[in-house]
């Protein structure tokens, strides 16, 4: 398995350094190679023993010191490049598919409410002319209709009289 500096270590464990160091390094919970004194490495097999699964690592993912013992061809690291760079695009593209359904479904609301408020004042509208209607016919045939006297205009008359 790859070795992975201790800063690596802790982020694919989600942990941060210090608190990683200090729990699972320096009590011996987790075996560190020494090799190169100035940098000690991890291996991934030993991340995954006390952890479980990992988190990825969000920086770029192969580096050298990362590569297993066994030469990887250019072939094998251009694919998984590519193939990182994939999901990336597919998590921007789930983003912006999420965020124009909500658009879609916000627009299809304030539709709804536009098509309502039409319906009511196309029924006003008809309201209005079946009693322009009425009144031209009472005009023809010369009868009046009685005219609607208002709130006001009613208490006023109890009032006077």
């Amino acid at each position: 398995m790859p070795l992975v500096s201790i800063t690596q270590a802790a982020k694919m464990a989600d942990l941060s350094r210090p608190y990683f160091h200090e729990a699972y390094v320096r009590t011996g919970k987790i075996s560190v190679n020494r090799e190169d004194s100035k940098k000690p490495k991890i291996d991934t097999s030993e991340l995954i023993r006390v952890f479980g699964e990992l988190k990825p690592l969000q920086e770029n993912i192969l580096h050298d010191d990362m590569l297993p013992d066994t030469e990887q061809t250019q072939a094998d690291i251009s694919v998984k490049l590519e193939l990182e760079r994939l999901k990336a695009e597919n998590e921007g593209l789930k983003k912006l598919s999420d965020e124009r359904l909500t658009r879609l479904s916000e627009k299809d609301s304030l539709l709804s409410e536009k098509n309502m408020e039409i319906t009511h004042y196309r029924d006003r509208i008809q309201g209005l002319e079946a009693r322009y209607d009425r009144l031209l016919e009472s005009k023809k045939e010369g009868v009046s209709l009685p005219v609607q006297v208002g709130f006001w205009q009613r208490l006023k008359s109890v009032f006077s009289s």
